[in-house]
């Protein structure tokens, strides 16, 4: 009897995969939490990977796969729902299903982008960090400590655990991998990793020697590249990451976004400001307004000063952004009223070209993204 033939009388799911977290982790979470025994099927080479394939069990030739009552299931959040709904895990209504969803597919958006970071290139993995504690602390966790707060459950949905509880959990704990403070400002959510964790099942997954799997390391993402032929691609355009030659989780607008912030200095800024000083001079030599002519030196100054500060710290923006603000707004008053593009609509609108990312602020690198489409 070989190993799948022992599986399929044991009854117990079996797990195709790489030894590795990947996307089939939140499959095996949701399965230990729901106290469910499971087997995996590892394989190591893309010798393994390809043979898989051939046995034309792989509906779109892509892992994860899980044999489970008979069937082969593939598609991560098919698997996911389809597990949920087995095991009691997804909701008991149809408006706790869709609530359900709602935070589940947030929490993708989050779990891909920490399950990429290891594939970073070097000298991009301390802002693409940047990025992602920025993204979990000011857009993801904020949703979850207010769900939590208005609900007043111990669980996002419903008074019981659900598939979007255990979701949570698991991202928590990716999030700590990268910053262990990440929820110092989040109390509920600090209260709810507790008590989650504590729940029997989810704490026995939590244990040493579970079927949990540690963080990638450069020896599992040297195999993982094998087997998936994973590549980097650096065109100048930004950089992505290919599986068998189809780029997977890129989105372009990061790449636009990186290209502004990979430059060494803050050139736009400087080239604003160098902008705003010419603009000053031949004013003052056509028009001859003194006040004009002084206003117009400070601000260029003011925005030159900026830009060093930006070219030293990219976070250091209050100089820049009070400058920008400042003189967008004096000109697109002025372009409102003269309705001419030089020189008070051409100054205006290139206050749009200023690093983005750091303009918007408080709003997050994530508006930018979406102005940048």
């Amino acid at each position: 009897m070989d190993a799948k033939e022992y599986f399929s009388m044991s009854g117990k799911p079996v797990l195709h995969y790489f030894n590795g977290r990947g996307r089939m982790e939140s499959i095996r979470w949701l399965l230990a939490a729901a106290g469910v025994e499971f087997e995996e099927e590892l394989f190591e080479t893309r010798e393994e990977f390809e043979k898989l394939i051939q046995g034309g069990t792989l509906m779109y030739e892509q892992v994860p796969m899980v044999e489970i009552d008979g069937m082969t299931l593939v598609q991560t959040r098919a698997i996911l729902r389809y597990i949920a709904a087995k095991y009691d895990l997804y909701g008991r209504t149809l408006e706790e299903q869709a609530w359900i969803d709602m935070y589940v597919e947030g929490l993708r958006d989050l779990s891909d982008m920490i399950m990429y970071f290891p594939l970073s290139l070097p000298e991009e993995k301390e802002m693409n960090l940047e990025y992602i504690l920025h993204r979990a602390t000011t857009r993801f966790f904020p949703v979850y400590e207010k769900a939590l707060r208005h609900h007043g459950q111990d669980f996002l949905v419903g008074n019981r655990l659900s598939w979007a509880d255990v979701q949570l959990l698991e991202v928590i704990l990716m999030a700590e991998e990268c910053k262990a403070s990440i929820l110092s400002g989040f109390p509920l959510l600090q209260d709810f990793k507790v008590r989650t964790s504590q729940i029997p099942t989810i704490n026995r997954f939590l244990q040493p020697g579970s079927q949990r799997k540690p963080p990638l390391d450069e020896q599992s993402i040297g195999t993982a590249k094998d087997i998936f032929k994973f590549e980097q691609v650096a065109d100048g355009k930004g950089v992505e990451a290919r599986r068998d030659g189809v780029p997977v989780a890129v989105d372009h607008r990061q790449t636009v976004l990186q290209t502004f912030a990979s430059l060494p200095m803050d050139l736009i800024g400087f080239g604003y400001a160098a902008l705003v000083t010419i603009g000053s001079v031949l004013g003052y030599k056509r028009r001859g307004g003194v006040p004009s002519l002084i206003a117009g030196l400070s601000v260029g100054l003011l925005a030159g000063y900026g830009a060093y500060r930006v070219s030293n710290d990219r976070r250091d923006v209050k100089v820049s952004l009070f400058t920008a603000f400042f003189l967008a707004t004096i000109m697109g008053v002025r372009f409102k009223r003269s309705k001419k593009v030089m020189p008070a609509g051409l100054v205006a609108g290139l206050r749009c070209l200023q690093r983005p990312e750091d303009f918007i602020g408080p709003f997050g690198a994530g508006v930018t993204y979406h102005l940048l489409l």
